[in-house]
């Protein structure tokens, strides 16, 4: 969600249905009455910073999901070249029985 609505204001505006969507593909459960409480507290009376400090925060929001992003992407990225490498080689049989109990 972070991602959708970084600041305040518009994670207030966010319709139920997009928090639902999110924490769907968040593999939550329960995620109606979730959704629910979460639409509440972001609607409710909250302390505001200036304007400045709500923006700057908003780009470092932005920033920390990008390099996520990517490092996810890098993450899966080398396990499939560990896949491809490890398991052509030829003692590849006998550690993994020892971690993963197949041989």
């Amino acid at each position: 969600m972070p991602a959708k609505a970084p600041v305040p204001a518009s994670a207030a505006k966010l319709s139920l249905s997009q928090i639902i969507t999110a924490l769907k593909s968040a593999c939550r459960r329960n995620v109606a009455d979730k959704a629910a409480g979460i639409q509440a507290t972001l609607r409710a009376e909250q302390l505001h910073q200036p304007p400045a400090v709500t923006t700057v925060y908003a780009s470092t929001v932005r920033s920390a999901i990008a390099v996520l992003t990517v490092l996810g992407e890098q993450i899966k990225a080398l396990q499939e070249q560990v896949e491809d490498r490890f398991g052509s080689h030829p003692a590849a049989a006998y550690p993994c029985s020892l971690v993963w109990g197949a041989a």
